[in-house]
């Protein structure tokens, strides 16, 4: 039941684009993709419910200015005080007035050399696989491992309810400022954050009422029609299988482009009023149609959903997906696809604000684990670094303090079915990764998907003005080819 304080709240937020603090006066709200994950049994109760970061830290790490910097992020942000519940009056966020994080140290120094690896790796696995409990724990924790003099690891693991990748990056870069600060003896630098995840939830609950969801809703419904929410995604020599499966296992493979290509896909964006981004879904739609002949090509993409300022350094999970579909016609030159992709980017983005669980043809299937098809999810992040974060970076040199991130041990993983391909930054170029059910897919065959999605950049960059045509896919032997048969190697 809502309260008449909650009610009053809504009704605030109904009527304001603009994201502000609301009384804390016990009313409670949970964002929508919150309360599905609170409801959900499903994906609970799964390691990928959680967010590792491992880091190595070489030099004198002060323990205590650590914990004090974890106390201190703490009351910055309620959410990292938060608990959450299904209680009789429904999900519920209760926040405590103020907690002490403990930082868990570990001391192996004076072990063996034999010894000490094993019980690092154990120490590892074990914090990789430990799930929170959504009602009692704090969702996130911190342990510092002491392997030898001067070398330490830090693991901050956090669970998917409060955070997302770019939370993950404002948590670091916190965290380190806060640490450098405590340990020269100085109070925090840190403004106050202007809203908290509470504050959010509010609005979005207020927000998607009336005439916004009805504008929003109906955007996606015409956008949509006869794709649905979940775009149907093949590629040659894939395997079927049943759809009610879900927890199935992923492998990755990677490749990169070379910083020239990534100079010249940057100067085409900016010579057509585009983005890299953009650049970037236009080589995509390009294979897609090469792959299935359709000239109609739908696929998702991760939307950080932090486009108002008031988010940009909030902890909590704000990211959600996007659809974009397009036409990609063989008689088009590139820069005319470029517009059309920039058009429908540009829209998608300005209808952001409807969760995705809410599209229309979304049918809770996430809800339950079940898919009726595979899918193609398109993450970038070309330039997602918080201001906290490299402001920490440079204080940590100061302390004369080297932090490297550490892969963490592999793990299972709930994806939906398909692939999903990630690209980022990496020496001036673009380092590009899939992931794949290896079920369903080859290893040969994500790598030569991911090859052809790489000469498609390439050709883009060498040739920014061609037809469409002229670049012809053959899904026989998933190979990029010119109509002169020089063939457009990747590597």
């Amino acid at each position: 039941m809502i309260t008449t304080a909650a009610d009053s709240t809504l009704k605030r937020a109904s009527s304001s684009r603009r994201i502000e603090r609301i009384p804390r006066d016990g009313a409670s709200f949970l964002t929508f993709f919150n309360e599905l994950l609170l409801r959900n049994v499903w994906f609970k109760a799964n390691e990928g419910q959680t967010i590792p970061a491992h880091f190595r830290v070489t030099g004198e790490v002060n323990n205590s200015a650590l914990e004090q910097a974890m106390t201190e992020a703490a009351r910055r942000h309620e959410v990292l005080r938060s608990r959450f519940a299904v209680t009789g009056e429904g999900p519920r966020q209760t926040v405590e007035e103020m907690i002490s994080a403990p930082l868990v140290e570990v001391d192996l120094r004076g072990l063996p050399d034999d010894a000490r690896a094993v019980c690092l790796g154990a120490i590892l696995t074990e914090e990789h696989r430990r799930l929170f409990d959504l009602a009692a724990d704090l969702l996130w924790r911190v342990v510092s491992i002491r392997p030898a003099e001067n070398d330490q690891i830090v693991i901050l693991t956090v669970d998917h309810m409060i955070a997302d990748e770019r939370s993950m990056s404002v948590l670091i870069g916190d965290l380190w400022l806060l640490y450098f600060a405590f340990a020269m003896g100085e109070p925090s630098p840190l403004r106050e954050p202007a809203v908290q995840l509470l504050d959010f939830a509010a609005w979005q609950r207020g927000f998607l009422q009336g005439k916004s969801l009805e504008r929003l809703t109906s955007y996606w419904e015409r956008d949509l029609e006869g794709k649905g929410a979940l775009p149907e995604f093949h590629i040659p020599g894939e395997n079927p299988l049943p759809c009610d499966c879900s927890y199935r296992p992923f492998a990755a493979v990677n490749r990169e482009l070379a910083p020239r290509f990534r100079g010249l896909l940057d100067r085409i964006a900016q010579s057509n009023g585009a983005t890299l981004q953009m650049v970037i879904f236009s080589a995509i739609a390009i294979l897609l149609r090469g792959y299935s002949g359709d000239d109609d090509v739908c696929f998702r993409f991760v939307s950080s959903k932090r486009h108002r300022l008031e988010t940009m350094d909030l902890i909590g999970w704000l990211s959600d997906l996007l659809v974009l579909r397009v036409k990609v016609f063989g008689e088009d030159s590139f820069p005319q696809l470029l517009a059309r992709v920039r058009s429908k980017t540009l829209a998608a983005y300005d209808h952001q604000d409807l969760p995705y669980m809410l599209f229309p043809g979304y049918d809770g299937k996430l809800a339950r684990g079940i898919f009726k098809h595979p899918s193609l999810t398109v993450n970038l992040a070309l330039d997602a670094v918080s201001s906290s974060s490299e402001a920490a970076d440079a204080a940590m040199r100061k302390l004369g303090l080297a932090i490297a991130p550490v892969k963490p041990p592999p793990r299972a993983q709930i994806r939906e079915p398909g692939m999903s391909l990630a690209v980022g930054p990496r020496g001036g170029g673009l380092n590009l990764v899939i992931k794949y059910e290896v079920e369903r897919y080859s290893e040969p065959a994500a790598d030569r998907f991911l090859a052809d999605f790489v000469a498609v950049l390439r050709a883009i960059a060498e040739r920014p003005a061609g037809r469409i045509s002229d670049l012809r896919l053959n899904p026989a032997d998933l190979s990029v080819t010119w109509p002169t048969g020089a063939a457009l190697q990747s590597s």
